[in-house]
């Protein structure tokens, strides 16, 4: 059943028990978990207002559902703490704005699609399932990590211009590559890298390069050039003939 929890300076610990949807809302709020949360079902964790202190525990919403939603809205002031936390959830969904968020070591761990607005993230990464995850904002990410599963429809949608600090993504095989692309075709986004660009099996698709170069001429798997990029440096293509008899 839905639980809101309103202003007042609360810890909050589960006791073991299994949540549904639970709402953080309330000027002046302050709520510190004590415990890992449980979830059940495709139901939300959203922070409209007030302080929520995660207080380095395991808050995984995806474990039940992969539709869940950790959801911060609103123009209320509002601040969120990860001291260490690690959230895993089916989508992060910052819309709102006069967020304070303090992800310091903390980490994220999506399925499907991450918004995360302007803001700056430490560890995001996907979950070993996801095979299309999108990012959404201009947010800055200090370690963004993809790994590919082993199908050939792998992709990383990008709809802004994020920049990262290290950027790692790994194709399962040659064969079952990832496919770097924007969410409009023929519309370029840029994807500033500022420490490392670590890729393997990938084919980029209307990309640009910045921040540190991008020269993913021999990377493993090696690097497909499918149009409309720019500051990248791709594998040399092989020529191949079709031979009639």
């Amino acid at each position: 059943f839905p639980v809101t929890i309103t202003p007042g300076s609360w810890n909050v610990d589960f006791g073991g028990k299994s949540c549904g949807p639970l709402s953080f809302t309330g000027n002046g709020g302050t709520w510190t978990l004590q415990s890992n949360p449980t979830w059940v079902g495709s139901n939300n964790l959203s922070l409209t207002a007030g302080t929520l202190d995660l207080n380095g525990k395991t808050v995984d919403i995806s474990a039940a559902s992969n539709s869940t939603d950790f959801v911060i809205s609103g123009a209320t002031t509002k601040a969120l703490i990860f001291n260490g936390a690690a959230v895993k959830c089916g989508n992060w969904n910052y819309s709102g704005s006069n967020l304070t968020l303090t992800e310091d070591t903390g980490s994220i761990e999506f399925v499907s699609a991450f918004s995360g607005g302007s803001e700056t993230y430490n560890t995001v990464t996907t979950k070993s399932t996801a095979n299309a995850p999108t990012i959404n904002g201009a947010c800055t990410i200090s370690s963004y990590t993809q790994n590919g599963t082993a199908n050939a429809t792998n992709t990383l949608t990008i709809s802004a211009n994020p920049t990262f600090g290290t950027l790692t993504v790994a194709g399962n095989s040659a064969t079952n590559r990832i496919h770097i692309k924007s969410d409009t075709k023929g519309t370029a986004r840029t994807l500033t890298v500022n420490t490392a660009v670590v890729l393997s099996n990938v084919d980029l698709e209307d990309i640009t390069g910045a921040g540190i170069t991008w020269n993913l001429a021999a990377i493993t798997g090696n690097s497909g050039d499918c149009g409309g990029n720019s500051g990248i440096t791709f594998t040399t293509a092989t020529t191949l003939y079709w031979l009639l008899s």
